[in-house]
Formats: structure tokens, C-alpha cells, sequence
């Protein structure tokens, strides 16, 4: 099956001085095609899944393609928000990205994070029972 991208946009530059916002989009679209199936298979669309949202930001160390996740320094819980946070060595030589995922997709928004980022910190809000109800933002801190 092969994905194509029909909408990518990567707004987050939406930075105030020492700080860096990542602005996932909320969703994005994609078309599918399929090859290989055989003519015996007829292809039809599940109705059921048909929103590509937000389901998580994710941090690197190196592109995602090299599958280096970071796990988060720390994870703090108020009342209904969860806070993850990264913390970098600076100065550093190691190039930290991050990942933007999504529901019913596999593709994957990414991006470099800028060299000098000290520390990046993720807002999730959560249900009085603490199941993630979905993600507030990113922000990170540069030097």
C-alpha cells in the first residue's frame, strides 16, 4: 500500500525570543492507493476510518528514520494535564528532531529542531481518569 501526502503543512515557527512552538497540524489529509491485491479483491474505502488526527509529538535523537526516540527526562500529572519534558545537553553536537504522528496514517510530520534547543516540553489534556483526551502543544526552549 502506498500513502501519498495530499495536504502537509508545518506551521510552528510561531516562536517569541528563546522559545520555539511546535504546531502540529490538528489533522491532516492523505489519499491511498493499493497495489498488488489481485484482480479477485475489490477495493472499498472503511467509512469508519476516515479522520488522519493528532495522536502524538514525538522526540529524536537524529531523523525519525533512524527510530532514536527519546524517552521524556520527566512526567508530571495536574489535575488534567500531563506534561512531558526533554531535557539536551548544550552545547550539544547531536541533532534532535521531532515527530508529528497521526491516526489511520502511517506518515509522519517531522522536522529539526534548531541547534542551541535546551529543553522541550509537551501539554497533554487528560480526562478526569486519565486517558488522554488530546495533545495542548509543544514548546521548546532554545539558547
Amino acid at each position: 500500500m502506498i500513502l501519498l501526502l495530499a495536504a502537509m503543512a508545518l506551521p510552528g515557527a510561531g516562536a517569541v525570543a528563546g522559545e520555539l512552538r511546535i504546531d502540529c497540524p490538528g489533522s491532516i489529509a492523505a489519499v491511498e492507493s493499493l497495489e498488488g491485491a489481485g484482480d479477485a479483491w475489490q477495493v472499498e474505502t472503511d467509512l469508519g476510518k476516515r479522520g488522519k488526527f493528532l495522536d502524538s509529538i514525538s522526540v529524536f535523537s537524529g531523523p525519525p528514520a533512524e527510530m532514536a526516540s527519546l524517552v521524556p527526562d520527566r512526567t508530571s500529572r495536574k489535575k488534567q494535564l500531563r506534561t512531558s519534558t526533554w531535557q539536551f545537553a548544550v552545547p550539544s553536537t547531536a541533532a534532535y528532531w521531532v515527530a508529528c504522528t497521526y491516526t489511520n496514517s502511517t506518515l509522519q510530520l517531522t522536522r529539526q529542531l534548531p541547534s542551541g534547543v535546551r529543553r522541550c516540553e509537551l501539554s497533554e489534556r487528560l480526562l478526569p481518569n486519565g486517558v488522554r483526551l488530546g495533545i495542548d502543544g509543544m514548546k521548546c526552549e532554545l539558547d
